[in-house]
């Protein structure tokens, strides 16, 4: 599997999109977790999931705009001078700050939490920042801006603690939500332009972080009518109604919001009325708008007690959305939820066996290719299929040549196919694929299910999308890496993927890294002429290791074993093939360790090459 956005990544993108998976609470992690830009699964089938799909995100379609904000130059965020802050004077410091430094104190280390962010620092500004917004102006929206962000800061910071106890009370978290209704009922009424829809956004972003869903909950249903109004005047305040819709989505764990919006049809009603006034979103950039808003009201679909009501709202749409490929993602998303939450009763909603009825419509096109693959698109040309097929082919033959494998499949592996579906974009990638193969991994650029492959009745499969930001004619993101983990199980990897690819992290991505790209890697050399990793270490690599570690440097050590210690690879392949991964562990233990020295020694010369091919 491959980071959704690997063919567009530039350092510095890197870093805005770091920052913004950090900051905005966790978008996609109900539970509250980081937002990791990759995924893999290490289970042989993906397991059946039990809900909707969360809502799509926001930050890779809308750029931030700052004109609003003077500064140029770099600020001077002297953070550590705040240590011996308190009360009305802290409160003017976090005031009069620019607001960069306010977002760099997300990053801030352990010992910020006891001090400047102190449970009695946090009210202060919680105080501060209800009484500002009764006179909310253009005046003071940038102060007020940076009160919010910081209490957003400290209840992330506070929650990313590894294993220790929680340090904010109930207290602060009703003072918190107090303040967030009024900050929230002041930026809406949109008075300081592009600020306003910043400082909303930001509010929703704290309900989440505070977990006072069930506190606002009752004036979500105004903030959704009058973010319906603002957001058709100005694209500025899409990101926060999306923030709203991810209120919805985490407020079904919070006990308070359930106990309120589980009784109460005024929620699905508001989301259903929202649905039909924005019809039109279904064409343009405001698709993914209007389809987590149709995921928020199937969400509803779980509670008993209105289920009457909210079951109108959704035959009413089902039967409004035909399963036409036009309208498709949301007849499936709505046939999901009745799937899901309603199943014994899916004729009243002519919503019974949506999967297969879904892929009759979407998967229209098919196309096998080198022997062995299925391509099953959506909208691909033939054209696209032809590009696709021969850059397969292409990617099977070096493959083999590497790896010297006779294309002799490893012994009891029954995966002679593999079904490649390709959707149409990234969002229909993230639903579709939920909904239709159990698949969450919401967050890649594609994703390789091996399955079981001793069981003749089991289908490997890849998912993917296709993206105009891929430069090959057939425009599917990852295809090449893809392709070569499904050859890499099938002529590499004895055995269940679970057995192996913990342990064997660099080897599954840096093998698909290395045969799709070869020696022309942008990303890898960037990281070459940037860090150092040791060799021992990139071979402990993990899931939870951070991309460049895994995928750049997971290339540069299988690289490197391929052009310095080709004998190894040889021994290594041959272990893998007969499943004899203890030999492989005492390996990595005891001779890996000795390879540090001269990979860091090859680096040093691959990097001057760089540097010179560079000018640099």
């Amino acid at each position: 599997m491959t980071p959704a956005n690997r063919w567009f990544r530039a350092p510095f993108v890197v870093g805005v999109v770091f920052f913004i998976l950090t900051v905005s609470a966790m978008t996609w992690s109900k539970g509250g977790g980081e937002l990791f830009k990759y995924f893999r699964h290490n289970s042989e089938q993906p397991e059946k999931l039990s809900e909707l799909p969360p809502p799509l995100p926001a930050y890779c379609r809308t750029k931030e705009d700052e004109s609003y904000y003077e500064e140029e130059s770099e600020p001077d965020c002297y953070l550590d001078g705040m240590t011996g802050l308190s009360g009305d004077e802290f409160v003017l410091a976090i005031w009069g700050m620019d607001h960069r430094c306010v977002r760099e104190m997300v990053f801030m280390e352990e010992q910020a939490l006891l001090n400047i962010f102190s449970e009695a620092n946090m009210s202060a500004v919680a105080q501060t920042a209800t009484s500002e917004s009764s006179y909310f102006q253009d005046d003071n929206f940038y102060e007020l801006t940076n009160l919010t962000q910081y209490l957003h800061a400290g209840y992330v910071l506070e929650r990313n603690r590894p294993r220790k106890k929680k340090l904010y009370g109930k207290a602060l978290q009703k003072q918190v939500a107090i303040a967030v209704v009024q900050v929230a009922n002041n930026a809406l009424q949109g008075s300081a332009g592009t600020g306003s829809a910043r400082l909303a956004e930001l509010s929703f972003k704290l309900v989440n972080s505070s977990d006072n869903q069930g506190a606002v909950v009752n004036d979500s249903v105004s903030w959704l009518e009058k973010l319906g109004s603002l957001t058709g005047a100005s694209g500025r305040y899409d990101s926060a109604l999306n923030e709203l819709f991810n209120i919805y989505y985490k407020g079904h764990d919070n006990d308070a919001f359930v106990d309120i919006a589980s009784h109460d049809s005024q929620f699905p009603n508001a989301l259903y009325r929202f649905i039909v006034d924005k019809d039109s979103w279904l064409v343009g950039g405001r698709e993914y708008l209007l389809m987590n808003a149709v995921k928020e009201l199937g969400r509803f679909l779980q509670y008993k007690t209105i289920k009457d009501d909210t079951g109108h709202f959704i035959r009413s749409l089902i039967n409004r959305y035909d399963l036409s490929r036009d309208t498709a993602n949301v007849w499936s998303i709505l046939a999901g939820s009745v799937d899901y939450y309603d199943k014994a009763n899916c004729r009243l909603y002519n919503a019974c066996d949506f999967r297969k009825r879904v892929e009759t419509v979407i998967f229209r096109r098919e196309r096998a290719c080198v022997g062995t693959v299925i391509i099953r698109a959506q909208s691909m040309t033939e054209d696209q299929f032809d590009s696709a097929c021969e850059a397969l082919s292409r990617r099977e033959d070096i493959f083999h040549e590497m790896l010297s494998s006779e294309r002799e499949p490893v012994a009891d592996d029954q995966n002679d196919t593999l079904e490649m579906v390709i959707f149409k974009d990234s969002d229909t990638f993230v639903d579709l694929g939920w909904l239709l193969f159990d698949s969450d991994a919401v967050t890649a650029g594609g994703v390789f299910y091996e399955g079981d492959p001793f069981d003749e009745a089991n289908q490997a499969r890849v998912l993917a999308y296709q993206s105009e930001d891929v430069s090959d004619s057939h425009q599917v993101l990852n295809l090449d890496h893809e392709f070569v983990h499904y050859l890499d199980g099938r002529y590499t990897m004895y055995g269940l993927e679970s057995e192996y690819v913990e342990g064997n992290v660099w080897w599954a991505e840096g093998v698909a890294e290395y045969i799709a790209l070869l020696e022309h890697y942008p990303d890898a050399e960037e990281a070459a002429l940037t860090e150092m990793a040791r060799f021992s270490d990139i071979l402990h690599s993990n899931y939870s290791s951070d991309e460049s570690r895994i995928y750049h440097w997971g290339y540069w050590a299988v690289r490197y074993m391929f052009e310095q210690h080709p004998d190894d690879v040889e021994r290594l392949v041959q272990w893998f093939r007969l499943g004899r991964y203890e030999d492989y562990q005492d390996w990595m233990e005891d001779e890996a360790k000795s390879l540090d020295a001269d990979f860091a020694k090859w680096m040093t010369t691959i990097k001057k090459e760089l540097q010179v091919a560079s000018g640099v």
